[in-house]
C-alpha cells in the first residue's frame, strides 16, 4: 500500500482524501496501513491528521448519543450494548468508512442506530493511525511524570536495582530509549534506533548462553548442540539489526522467528537444557518480546507481512505431536 506524500497542514478535504486512500472499507491490515502512513506522512502532518480524526470521532459519538437519548425508546436502546471499547470502535469505523458514509449517517442518525444494532463495525480504524510524537516536555519532566528514578541515589534500594545484571547506567539508557520513542511517536518504528535497545538486550542474553553452554562440562548433547546453533543464528540476526544491515536482517527474519520459538521449545516445552543454561535465555519472561521485535522489524522496516502470535511455535508443536 502506498499513500500520497503529505507534509503540510491537514485540511478537511485532505483529511478525507487520506481516509479514502487508507481504504478501511476493504478491511485492510492495521499494520500495513500504519506503515504506509509512517512512510508517506511527516510527523507534523500526522499530528494534524490525528486532530481532525479526533474531532470527527467525537462528532459521531455526540450525534449518536443525542439521538439515542432523544429519539429511541427504551426497548430500542435495549437492542444493543456499547461498552467503552465497542463505542470507540463504532465511532472510529464510521469515520474510516469515508466522507460519504460519515455525512450520510450523521444527517440521518437512524442509520447509525441500524449500524450499532447489526454490529456493523470493526475494530478499529483508529489502530491504523500513527501515535504522534510528543515534544511537550523534556527528559526530566517526562521521567518524573512516568515515575522513573533518574538519580542513582533514588534508584538505589529500589526493585530496579535487583533486576538482572542491570547497572544504573544501563537502567538510565533504557529510560532514555523510552523517551526517544515518546518524542518520535510511531515514527520510531521506521527508525533503526528503535530496535537497538532490544537487539542489544537479546544479543547479550544469547551471547552469555552460548559462552556458558559452549564451555560447559560435560560437553553439550544433541539437544544442547542444536540450541547452541539456534542461539548463534539469532545473534547473527540481531547483529544485522545493530549493524543497520536492513537487507540482511529482513532476509533472515523468518528464520530468526523460527529459531526463536524452536529454542523456546527445546528449553521450555521439552526441558532439554540444564536449568542454569535455560535461565540465561530471553525466552522465559521475554518470549513475546523477541517475537514482537522481529515482527515489527519485518513490518515497518521491510514492508513484509506479520506472522500471528506464536505461529512458528504452533507449527513446531504440531510437527512434534
Amino acid at each position: 500500500m502506498e499513500l500520497t506524500k503529505r507534509n503540510k497542514n491537514c485540511t478537511e478535504d485532505i483529511f478525507w482524501e487520506c481516509v479514502k486512500e487508507m481504504d478501511w472499507a476493504s478491511d485492510p491490515d492495521h499494520d500495513v496501513v500504519k506503515r504506509a502512513c509512517l512512510v508517506a506522512w511527516t510527523p507534523e502532518f500526522g499530528t494534524e491528521f490525528s486532530k481532525v480524526y479526533g474531532e470527527k470521532h467525537s462528532i459521531v459519538g455526540k450525534v449518536f448519543q443525542e439521538y439515542a437519548e432523544n429519539d429511541l425508546s427504551r426497548r430500542q436502546r435495549d437492542e444493543y450494548y456499547l461498552g467503552d471499547d465497542s463505542f470507540g470502535d463504532f465511532c472510529s469505523h464510521v469515520v474510516g468508512m469515508g466522507r460519504e458514509v460519515f455525512d450520510a449517517e450523521l444527517a440521518n442518525p437512524e442509520m447509525l442506530y441500524e449500524r450499532v444494532v447489526k454490529g456493523d463495525y470493526s475494530e478499529s480504524f483508529g489502530y491504523c493511525i500513527p501515535n504522534t510524537p510528543s515534544k511537550d516536555r523534556g527528559f526530566e519532566d517526562f521521567a518524573k511524570c512516568m515515575g522513573y528514578d533518574i538519580t542513582e541515589e533514588e534508584w538505589k534500594g529500589s526493585y530496579r536495582e535487583t533486576s538482572r545484571d542491570e547497572t544504573f547506567e544501563e537502567y538510565m539508557k533504557s529510560i532514555r530509549d523510552v523517551y526517544f520513542n515518546h518524542t518520535k511517536g510511531d515514527w520510531a518504528y521506521i527508525m533503526d534506533e528503535h530496535y537497538f535497545k532490544l537487539a542489544n538486550r537479546y544479543n547479550d542474553h544469547l551471547s552469555e548462553f552460548v559462552e556458558e553452554l559452549g564451555g560447559s562440562s560435560p560437553s553439550p548433547d544433541a539437544d544442547e548442540s542444536e540450541a547452541l546453533a539456534l542461539a548463534k543464528g539469532l545473534m547473527v540476526y540481531f547483529q544485522a539489526v545493530l549493524d543497520r544491515d536492513r537487507e540482511k536482517a529482513i532476509k533472515i527474519s523468518e528464520t530468526a522467528l523460527e529459531s526463536w520459538w524452536r529454542l523456546y521449545y527445546i528449553a521450555e516445552d521439552q526441558g532439554n537444557l540444564r536449568a542454569k543454561h535455560a535461565d540465561l535465555l530471553p525466552m522465559g519472561d521475554q518470549r513475546h518480546g523477541g517475537e514482537n521485535t522481529i515482527n515489527d522489524y519485518r513490518i515497518y522496516m521491510g514492508g513484509l507481512p506479520k506472522f500471528k502470535c506464536m505461529y512458528h511455535l504452533h507449527l513446531i508443536r504440531k510437527e512434534a505431536a
